[in-house]
C-alpha cells in the first residue's frame, strides 16, 4: 500500500510496517526483502510521487540499521550487509532520484541513502 497507493499512504501504512522490518535502528529478518522491493519500485519509477518520500525513508531507516539482538542470536548478524547488497543493486536508480527535483523532496532523501551507501562516489555524482 506504501509504495502504490495513488494518494499519500495515510492509511497507516507506513506505521504497520515500521516495527515488522526497523524498530530504532533494529533490522529483522524481512529487511533485505522489503529493501528488494522498494529498490525495484525506484528503478520502475512506480512509486505515486507522494509516497516516494515515505518510501525512501523507510530504506533510509534500514541501510543505517544494524541487525537486532533476537537476529543475530539465530544467525542473521549481517542483515545490515545484506540490505546494503540489496540497495547497490539500485543504486543508478537512487542516483537518478537524487538528481531529481521533485516537489516532495524525495531527492534529499535519496541523496541521504546514496551518502550511506558509497559516501565517496556519491559526493562525485551528486555535486
Amino acid at each position: 500500500m506504501l509504495l502504490f497507493e495513488e494518494e499519500l499512504a495515510g492509511d497507516g501504512a507506513y506505521e504497520r510496517l515500521e516495527n515488522a522490518i526497523e524498530a530504532q535502528g533494529d533490522l529483522f529478518e524481512c529487511a533485505p526483502a522489503v529493501v528488494s522491493v522498494i529498490v525495484a519500485a525506484i528503478a520502475e519509477n512506480s512509486i505515486p510521487a507522494a509516497n516516494l518520500v515515505p518510501s525512501l525513508d523507510v530504506l533510509g531507516r534500514i541501510v543505517v540499521g544494524h541487525s537486532a539482538r533476537s537476529e543475530v542470536a539465530v544467525g542473521n548478524g549481517d542483515l545490515r550487509e545484506r540490505c546494503h547488497a540489496e540497495a547497490m543493486k539500485g543504486y543508478w536508480s537512487l542516483l537518478w532520484t537524487a538528481t531529481q527535483r521533485d516537489s516532495f523532496n524525495a531527492w534529499q532523501a535519496a541523496q541521504a541513502i546514496l551518502s550511506v551507501l558509497d559516501e565517496e562516489h556519491s559526493k562525485e555524482f551528486l555535486s
